[in-house]
């Protein structure tokens, strides 16, 4: 093929350009084949040594420029706590590739492989850019047969887990300009878009018999209640998968298909997503109970499970625990849910907004003084259905064994005043308890609840 005949400037353009990129080149190759990787090894064990005991066992740069590879890399958490399991993660290889073409045309781009065990993560971050600016962030990331022992699922579920697992990301993430001038460019999640994966195919654990469940609740006698955690475990799970999407402003699960010879669970989920992750809308719910099973191989998980304090439905035969107000506080309820994780429309009525709830029109009938009771014991409390904000309903009062509050279904709170003879003299009741107070004792789920106070024998003089 006959070359075009260049005019005399052309040529000397096209040669100066010419020595320019084989420079370019040069330099780019040289500084692959000179740069100190194991300083950088040094630095990032530094970087990362405020959380984290980090070991890498060697560094081999690659032929390309931009590629390194890092041989048995382990990541050892700090215990916060004496008696705190510490996580180790452990890779057995980690290549990183840096896009140093992508970035001729204005995009950031890091891609690496990290073979932990059998299993193998792929992944790729890219930063685009408009005009020098930073835009976006795209995470696309795809994880096969992965150990889930070898990973830190304990900060994830907040117990180990075992088996291999899948999972996959297709992530994109603007950014914009944060509403003050010196401030840095911040996300917007309200604008994200993509899908989440996970999956066990089968044969997965979670828990191990050994570690506690240990919930992290916002009231402090309930936290102080768990202790040094609760015994869980394990939970076998047939298979189980996940689908998430984020799309037009919300994140919702799109799918959810767990089998389990131990346990029965619904996971109904959707969040309103705000600029900021912290002030999304949740509105979700879980629907679940143990199995016969269960109880016969592990009484505690069992009774964990059925002493969270969320109702059982008898629509379903399934305990139901309402998800509801914004990601930084949100509350969960003893409440029945309906589809899609909205309240039961033959109950209580939801609008989005946690704190309004129609509350039913009750009647109590006076206690009739002709019927006469003996008051209970005071060593044993009093059980009662829960409001709409998870609040017993049903309280005794002070000193006379009278039962007062708000009726539920199937609940029986018009007990009779016992009559006290001319001599007795009952003691005032105290000041009435604030709603919104959770009884101490009370673990598992955190589903909100009242404090119930202990009834009391009547003073007789």
């Amino acid at each position: 093929m006959a070359l075009p005949v260049l005019s005399g400037r052309v040529r000397t353009i096209v040669k100066y350009f010419g020595y320019v990129l084989v420079a370019l080149v040069a330099f780019v190759f040289a500084l692959q084949a000179t740069f100190p990787y194991d300083r950088l090894k040094d630095k990032l064990v530094e970087a990362m040594s405020s959380k984290y005991d980090v070991t890498i066992g060697s560094v081999d740069r690659g032929i390309m420029p931009g590629s390194v590879t890092f041989t048995a890399v382990g990541l050892r958490t700090r215990p916060t706590k004496p008696d705190q399991v510490p996580t180790v993660l452990l890779i057995n290889k980690l290549h990183v590739d840096l896009g140093l073409l992508a970035l001729l045309g204005g995009t950031a781009s890091v891609g690496f492989t990290a073979q932990i065990g059998p299993g193998v993560i792929d992944g790729k971050f890219k930063v685009g850019n408009a005009f020098g600016v930073p835009s976006k962030y795209v995470v696309e990331v795809e994880a096969t047969n992965l150990p889930s022992g070898a990973l830190p699922m304990k900060d994830l579920v907040m117990l180990p887990m075992s088996g291999k697992i899948s999972f996959s990301a297709d992530l994109e993430l603007p950014i914009e300009k944060g509403k003050e001038k010196t401030s840095k460019p911040v996300l917007n999640f309200q604008k994200a878009s993509g899908t989440i994966a996970f999956e066990c195919p089968s044969n997965c654990e979670l828990g191990d018999g050994v570690a506690k469940l240990q919930p992290i609740l916002k009231n402090a006698r309930q936290q102080a209640f768990t202790g040094d955690g609760i015994p869980f475990g394990p939970i076998r799970i047939g298979s189980l998968d996940l689908r998430v999407k984020l799309e037009k402003g919300q994140l919702e699960i799109t799918k959810w298909d767990l089998k389990s010879p131990d346990v029965e669970a619904h996971f109904d989920f959707k969040l309103d997503l705000a600029p900021t992750l912290d002030e999304s809308q949740v509105n979700g719910c879980i629907r679940f109970k143990a199995s016969p099973e269960l109880l016969k191989r592990s009484d505690k998980t069992y009774n964990v499970l059925t002493t969270t304090g969320a109702n059982l439905e008898p629509s379903d035969k399934l305990f139901h625990i309402l998800l509801d107000g914004k990601m930084k506080d949100m509350k969960r309820r003893a409440i029945a849910c309906g589809p899609n994780g909205r309240l039961d429309t033959a109950g209580d009525k939801h609008d989005g907004d946690s704190d309004k709830h129609e509350k039913p029109s009750i009647t109590i009938q006076q206690p009739d003084e002709t019927l006469t009771a003996h008051a209970p014991d005071a060593s044993v409390p009093i059980p009662g259905p829960v409001n709409e904000h998870g609040n017993d309903m049903v309280k005794m009062a002070p000193n006379n064994g009278t039962m007062t509050g708000s009726a539920g279904s199937g609940s029986s709170i018009n007990a009779p005043t016992p009559a006290l003879p001319p001599s007795t003299t009952a003691t005032p009741p105290p000041a009435p308890v604030p709603d919104g107070t959770p009884p101490e004792g009370t673990a598992g789920a955190g589903v909100e609840h009242q404090d119930q106070q202990q009834p009391q024998q009547p003073i007789v003089q």
